[in-house]
């Protein structure tokens, strides 16, 4: 297992919602890719995390104001061919000084160490790439338990983008959680996000990714 986690201080942090819809999410696609349990309780999970979907929605609609509307759309209507299903991880990173190149001649000052974090996102056609800056970080987790994958991954990658949820985390801080179909999750709590959509102009077939 790797595991990785950021706290810059230890704040007293509220139950967190994210991480037992992540939880729920993981125990209904396990149920469905695994075939380990009978229909009636496959039903009852399903009537479950659609509560629990309809839950979630509520809470996020109540979050609009605190992001851009460009970000508010990411979440609110993050599906179709906007979407990041299915996408790879292009990257993820944190630290002090993210922007900052070392070459010798400029001085990074200790005294200015500011934490943030960013993930990148390809999408399955390849001709959008997301990027999710976050600033004022309270909290990073990045969690690969790869002896439960959600789907038997290539070759032990992080494998396929399932979903994200955003979530209020208490405290003025949102939570960020992207769960992956190797088991992965990525979990940011912060003030403040930065996101931004790119297109690319692609230029090969879309059959050649799967060479």
């Amino acid at each position: 297992m790797v595991r990785i986690s950021f706290v810059p201080r230890r704040p007293k942090i509220p139950r967190n919602r994210a991480m037992g819809l992540v939880s729920l999410y993981k125990e209904a696609l396990l149920a469905e890719n695994r075939n380990r349990v009978d229909r009636t309780h496959r039903r009852r999970l399903e009537k479950k995390l659609n509560r629990a979907q309809q839950t979630y929605r509520r809470e996020l609609w109540n979050l609009r104001t605190r992001m851009s509307k460009k970000a508010f759309r990411y979440f609110w209507l993050g599906f179709g061919r906007w979407a990041t299903h299915d996408a790879t991880l292009l990257s993820f990173c944190a630290g002090d000084a993210l922007g900052f190149r070392p070459d010798g001649k400029k001085v990074f000052r200790l005294n200015r160490r500011v934490p943030t974090a960013r993930l990148e996102l390809l999408n399955r056609f390849q001709n959008l790439v997301y990027r999710f800056s976050y600033r004022h970080i309270r909290r990073v987790l990045f969690d690969h338990p790869s002896e439960q994958p959600l789907f038997w991954g290539l070759h032990g990658a992080f494998d396929d983008h399932y979903c994200d949820l955003l979530t209020d985390a208490g405290g003025g801080f949102l939570s960020h959680s992207c769960i992956f179909c190797s088991g992965l999750i990525i979990q940011v709590e912060f003030r403040k996000l930065v996101f931004h959509r790119r297109r690319v102009k692609r230029s090969f077939d879309l059959s050649a990714i799967y060479g």
